[in-house]
């Protein structure tokens, strides 16, 4: 059991950077929460709020709960 929700996690976060939905740079909104995409993992992406306090987001709340994009960052490469 803990195989596959390791396995599941780890997908969430490929699918995530794979789709490009969200990016390093974008602010977006999601649930309750808002801030700067910082840095992207496997695990969880790391939020900076309009506070300047870093919050880490899960990548599978990312892929089940909507997000709003409100800028997009600089296209990497």
């Amino acid at each position: 059991m803990e195989a596959a929700l390791f396995a599941f996690l780890m997908a969430a976060g490929i699918l995530l950077v794979a789709d490009d939905s969200v990016r390093v740079g974008d602010t977006i909104k999601v649930g309750g929460l808002q801030g700067r995409v910082v840095r992207m993992r496997t695990r969880a992406t790391e939020l900076e709020t309009p506070e300047g306090k870093p919050v880490f987001v899960p990548n599978v709340y990312l892929a089940q709960t909507p997000v709003e994009r409100l800028s997009r960052g600089p296209k990497p490469g």
